[in-house]
């Protein structure tokens, strides 16, 4: 496989505690790279230029993660494109199984690697897409069942086999460039979470398999929880905003305000179970316990707002593809 078909894009904010490391990683493999820096005041675009193969993109402003990527993107013209966050570590062999994986499998518009936790524990990697059935496994805490079973088995492996799923996380992305215009790129009205989602439901929409490679890993800094960087309640209603828009744009009408309510009494549930909790616990864990309560109160705010709120507000705008 020659190197010089694949491109990888990142894009970077602030990232100058992870870029580094993640250039790194990538540059043994002979890829192109292209960073889009988002308007970065951390010292981030000055440890960029030390990596003299990296071609760097910067931008005036924040302008969100898929505004970048397909700025970024539209400098490519490689035959396959793997789109990642900076705070992400690839393995030796990771873009070379990803893009061996599409090359081997024509059908596959999209496919994410297994991240793991800096100190090796396991990440979530792939999720449902909004829907009726997926709010039921969120509310019954079946997905939360399913993944204390993985991250208790890790590292043995539940998921063994590629498997097509509603969505990978877009920590590490891997496609063709032909689904990625196809596609007309990211759609630029998710600023912030979201976007991976809706790509992966367009593509399928078009034809296009989407799929989870667990025998491939990337260390994932970010580790699925920006709680740990952000507690604001900006944070969780860009979160809730996100995915609400995901229902509207992709489920009738109905079947988004039946999500919407079954996200709010999942997290009712939490609320309770942590209350619950926090009566039985020893003094050493009330604080942790009353963030934990807080945040899901929260949420429980903010799913309620959505519903009060939803309307059907159509496709919405694209990319520039």
């Amino acid at each position: 496989m020659s190197e010089k078909q694949i491109a990888i894009v990142l894009v970077t904010h602030n990232s100058a505690e992870f870029i580094g490391a993640c250039l790194s990683s990538i540059v043994p493999s002979g890829a192109d790279i292209i960073v889009v820096d988002n308007g970065s005041t951390d010292g981030t675009a000055g440890i960029i230029r030390r990596f003299p193969s990296v071609r760097l993109i910067e931008t005036c402003a924040n302008l969100g993660y898929g505004k970048a990527i397909n700025l970024g993107a539209l400098q490519a013209t490689h035959e396959y494109l793997i789109l990642s966050n900076t705070d992400v570590v690839f393995r030796e062999d990771t873009i070379a199984t990803l893009v061996s994986f599409l090359k081997s499998h024509p059908g596959v518009g999209i496919v994410g690697p297994q991240q793991v936790s800096p100190g090796g524990g396991w990440q979530r990697s792939y999720g449902d897409t909004p829907g009726i059935w997926a709010g039921v496994k969120e509310a019954f805490g079946v997905n939360s069942v399913c993944r204390c079973y993985r991250r208790f088995r890790w590292p043995s492996r539940v998921d063994v086999h590629p498997k097509e799923v509603g969505y990978v996380f877009g920590a590490v992305l891997a496609l063709p460039r032909s689904a990625f215009v196809q596609a007309k790129g990211f759609d630029e009205d998710f600023y912030f979470y979201g976007d991976e989602s809706d790509l992966c439901i367009r593509l399928r929409k078009m034809g296009w398999k989407v799929v989870f490679c667990p025998f491939t890993e990337v260390v994932h800094y970010g580790g699925g929880d920006s709680t740990r960087v952000d507690h604001s309640d900006r944070f969780y209603r860009f979160l809730t905003t996100s995915e609400a828009m995901l229902a509207r744009r992709h489920l009738p009408l109905w079947q988004a305000r039946t999500y919407l309510w079954l996200k709010r009494v999942y997290f009712l549930e939490l609320s309770l179970i942590f209350r619950l909790l926090k009566v039985l616990s020893p003094p050493s864990k009330i604080t942790h316990l009353s963030q934990k309560i807080w945040v899901m109160d929260t949420y429980k705010r903010l799913w309620a707002e959505q519903l009060t709120t939803l309307k059907d507000c159509g496709t919405g705008r694209l990319g520039t593809y």
